[in-house]
Parts: C-alpha cells; sequence; structure tokens
C-alpha cells in the first residue's frame, strides 16, 4: 500500500457519489438485503480540465445489513457497475 500511494500520482479530482433509494429485497432474522442503484460523477480539480464534471459510473449497490440492538450495520457491500470501461485507473472504491 504505501508504494501506492508513493509510486502512483493522480490529478487532483473529486468524486460524488449519487445514491437512490434503497429497496429491501429480503429481511430474514437480524439480516436485510438491499439494493440502490448509483451513479459516480467525477470533477477536475486542476487544469486544464478545471471543473469539468463527467459521468463516472454507473451502477447498484447490493449490501446486507446486520440489525442487533436497533443499530443497522453494513456486513457486506457489492457495487455492480453497468459501466463497462473505466477511463482511467481506479483510485478510489465505488
Amino acid at each position: 500500500m504505501t508504494v501506492h500511494r508513493k509510486a502512483n500520482i493522480y490529478a487532483p479530482r473529486c468524486y460524488r457519489h449519487v445514491i437512490g433509494p434503497a429497496h429491501i429485497s429480503s429481511s430474514k432474522d437480524e439480516l436485510i438485503s438491499a439494493r440502490a442503484n448509483c451513479s459516480v460523477y467525477r470533477t477536475w480539480l486542476d487544469a486544464p480540465n478545471y471543473g469539468e464534471t463527467t459521468l463516472y459510473s454507473v451502477g447498484e449497490y447490493r449490501d446486507l445489513i446486520s440489525v442487533e440492538d436497533e443499530r443497522p450495520m453494513f456486513v457486506e457491500r457489492i457495487v455492480v457497475t453497468d459501466t463497462s470501461r473505466i477511463d482511467s485507473l481506479l483510485a478510489t472504491p465505488l
């Protein structure tokens, strides 16, 4: 991980995740399965593309949530992308 942080230099950019309403797929005991659509936008923060925003990825979050003592906790999150090509190195998790 240290090599990754020091060897790879990325142009400054900002990612914004837009997540739609969650739909509960199933609920059993203290486990809930839910899905939510998502889109990720990327905005460049350096020249020459400063302020340019593009749609980076579209897909779905598939979550498994445990509810114990009325406290929901993520057990698992799987990201399934509809986007088949990512145009640059994926340095930030979706």
